[in-house]
């Protein structure tokens, strides 16, 4: 961020590509701590000491007492109003604070990736939006929207920004031969392009395609990109 301006009087952030909202209901603060948190789904977690099952992602209402050593399955990663990030487990929500739990199990890439196909593949036909306040879901997106709010969503990876030329920054660069599902495929030229989708495996993208078509499925052979980035490396 390069600062505030005011225009019509309103604040807006200054960005290096343009301006968005200050509005408090649109963006908050990043949690200053967050190194200590885990961000994306390990798999399955042990609680390091005793902690608790809540049933509010604020966890403020408590299901039962977890004592040290339980081992959970983890669902996915969400974020609380507060924007920490919180483990969805069987019956309710735990902390994902590294000091109280820790990484039982790790899952492969390959399952982490059918994570990310199967949420995307929930949302075909969902409307394309341009919509500041909707385009990142959950039930309307535009394409950079839609790939954010997916790897959020399904794994608790949160991309480097919400438009194609940030997410571009995202993982590592894979050649067009090589793609594996989950992959972002991008369209334009770097630093400036203008559509992405998630390779869904055998030559099938997922992508918010436009506002006629909404999400949908798409043969790349029609529509070949111009290069992919991989988030799961």
């Amino acid at each position: 961020m390069q600062g505030i301006e005011y225009i019509s009087g309103y604040p807006r952030y200054k960005l290096a590509d343009g301006y968005i909202t200050a509005n408090k209901s649109f963006v908050v603060q990043p949690v200053s701590s967050i190194n200590n948190y885990y961000t994306s789904n390990p798999g399955e977690i042990s609680a390091s000491k005793v902690t608790h099952l809540y049933s509010d992602i604020d966890l403020t209402n408590i299901v039962k007492k977890v004592p040290a050593g339980t081992v959970y399955k983890v669902e996915k990663i969400q974020y609380s109003t507060s924007d920490y990030p919180r483990f969805k487990v069987a019956g309710g929500f735990i902390s994902a604070n590294k000091s109280i739990v820790a990484v039982y199990k790790e899952s492969s890439n390959t399952e982490k990736a059918n994570k990310v196909v199967a949420l995307a593949k929930t949302k075909i036909g969902d409307p394309y939006t341009q919509s500041a306040s909707g385009r990142l879901g959950p039930n309307s997106f535009d394409c950079s929207g839609f790939v954010y709010y997916v790897y959020k969503t399904a794994l608790g990876i949160v991309l480097p920004g919400t438009t194609t030329t940030t997410e571009e920054s995202a993982g590592k660069e894979v050649s067009l031969n090589t793609l594996k599902p989950g992959d972002l495929l991008f369209y334009g030229t770097r630093g400036n392009t203008y559509h992405v989708g998630i390779y869904e495996g055998n030559g099938i993208m997922v992508h918010a395609a436009t506002p006629e078509e909404g999400v949908k499925e798409t043969a790349i052979e029609y529509y070949e990109p111009s290069f992919a980035r991989r988030i799961l490396n």
